[in-house]
């Protein structure tokens, strides 16, 4: 002990990892490189991020950390190999302790070979590498298995939200996505762009805040609406909307929940690739613009709420209301 009173050398290991949990992600680093003591020390304390994204490009890749609402931490890598792996590993690092959290966690995969390349990492780790996370935001290449590997990395009963995102044409990705516990599991699933023909509408029932978008050749508005409203199963994708609205009644799920299915016109798929993902930009919608054609109510079994169904224009859409708070506000 020094004459001015005890060093960081002469505290206690247990008063360390108090302290530690005070310092920023650039302190924490800091500290960790200081020697061996001091990197177990930072490693057995959790992080609780606000918000973490990482991007794997072509040509340059880059991760943003927030700790918190008032301090941001942003590390860029250019697209060498020893940098990219420096960004796996750090990435990988951030959740060495198995309570580490993170609220929003945004991943882009637009390179095939770096993302084979994060899971091979994470396959070597010595740790069971598990990712606490409450929101996912997921964009990816055409058909990258990679991504969806990662996805499985996640705590399903933490993932709270799923936003998917991913170039046209990408239906077996899709359908390996949907198949996985995470997925099953999340109780909010969107995505801004339109869902690749043919993927089973199905696996989207289970959630109790849904917003998708769909081609309008696949599925006729106004027929959904005649389904949901008098319950006949006209055609089968008609049936897999009714399964949605059978779900949120059977679960009799409470005020706010909702599901929101937009329908979009795509040009023909006999028409290249390269036409197809040029898609409209998506439709900006004020609730003054929306024309309603039809809605009903239907009484919830368990409880004072009801499930509200519209249809406009553009799409139909179901939300669970409280019959003492009816509070007029769209979805779509």
């Amino acid at each position: 002990m020094s004459e001015n009173g005890p060093t960081w050398q002469d505290l206690p290991d247990l008063f360390k990892r108090k302290l530690v949990g005070y310092l920023d992600f650039k302190s924490r680093r800091q500290l960790r490189a200081c020697s061996q003591n001091e990197k177990v020390i930072v490693d057995s304390c959790p992080l609780s991020i606000e918000k973490l994204a990482c991007f794997f490009a072509s040509s340059k890749d880059s991760l943003y950390l927030t700790a918190n609402t008032k301090m941001a931490t942003k590390r860029s890598f250019n697209g060498t190999e020893n940098t990219t792996l420096d960004l796996i590993q750090t990435f990988i690092n951030l959740f060495q302790h198995p309570k580490s959290t993170v609220k929003e966690l945004t991943i882009e995969f637009s390179d095939e070979d770096k993302s084979e390349r994060l899971i091979t990492e994470i396959e070597n780790v010595e740790w069971n590498f598990k990712m606490n996370a409450n929101k996912l935001i997921w964009y990816s290449c055409k058909n990258n298995l990679a991504a969806v590997q990662f996805v499985e990395y996640l705590t399903p009963v933490t993932l709270k939200t799923i936003r998917f995102e991913y170039r046209s044409k990408n239906l077996e990705m899709m359908s390996k996505l949907v198949e996985t516990d995470q997925w099953k599991q999340a109780p909010n699933l969107e995505t801004s762009l339109i869902l690749p023909a043919g993927i089973d509408i199905e696996k989207f029932s289970h959630a109790r805040r849904l917003k998708i978008k769909v081609r309008e050749s696949e599925f006729d508005v106004e027929k959904i609406q005649n389904v949901i409203s008098v319950g006949f199963l006209d055609f089968e994708k008609q049936f897999q909307i009714y399964l949605i609205f059978q779900r949120f009644m059977k679960n009799d799920y409470p005020p706010g929940s909702y599901f929101s299915i937009l329908t979009y016109f795509c040009r023909n798929d006999l028409e290249s690739e390269e036409d197809e993902t040029k898609l409209r930009e998506p439709i900006v919608v004020h609730d003054r613009n929306i024309a309603v054609r039809t809605q009903t109510y239907f009484n919830m079994p368990n409880s004072n709420n009801f499930l509200l169904i519209r249809r406009s224009d553009i799409g139909v859409e179901g939300l669970v209301r409280d019959n003492n708070n009816p509070i007029e506000y769209f979805i779509l």
